[in-house]
């Protein structure tokens, strides 16, 4: 297997190890707390939920923009790895309109599904099996409560 820090592997060779964007110094360090609390909502959102994700991207972009300790070298420290990883996509990008490739496929994709349900009214058919549903539903439940009921008295 090739080894992937080659500088003769194409993607080391073009786009090289992660290193600083020459970002200004403010731009760079707002850009790092902004990391940092996506990485850290992140982390706290795949681990517990959402509420635990909002908490944790406050506490990272806390840590990164004022603590000097090993906390915030941790938060700066993966702050600084998303801010590099939007960098290396934005150049992906940039190099093979990832984005607007993506955006036409969808568009056509869209496109075909609207003129799939134009001529199968999949939508239609849909919306009409699910009132259906619905209703057959709630004639069960009231069937039971009137069986329970009826038992009780």
């Amino acid at each position: 297997m090739a080894n992937p820090y080659n500088p003769e592997h194409s993607v080391q060779a073009e786009y090289g190890d992660i290193q600083p964007v020459n970002h200004e110094p403010e731009k760079r360090r707002s850009g790092i707390v902004t990391g940092a609390a996506i990485a850290g909502g992140v982390a706290g959102l795949v681990v517990v939920g959402p509420i635990v994700g909002i908490v944790g991207a406050a506490t990272a972009a806390g840590l990164a923009a004022a603590n000097t300790g090993t906390a915030g070298d941790v938060a700066r420290a993966s702050g600084d790895v998303m801010v590099s990883a939007g960098d290396r996509a934005r150049d992906l990008d940039n190099k093979h309109g990832i984005v607007d490739k993506t955006k036409n496929a969808a568009s056509v994709a869209a496109f075909k599904a609207r003129r799939f349900d134009s001529k199968h009214n999949v939508v239609e058919k849909t919306q009409n099996a699910a009132r259906w549903s619905a209703s057959k539903s709630v004639e069960g439940f009231r069937f039971i409560s009137d069986k329970i009921n009826n038992r009780k008295s």
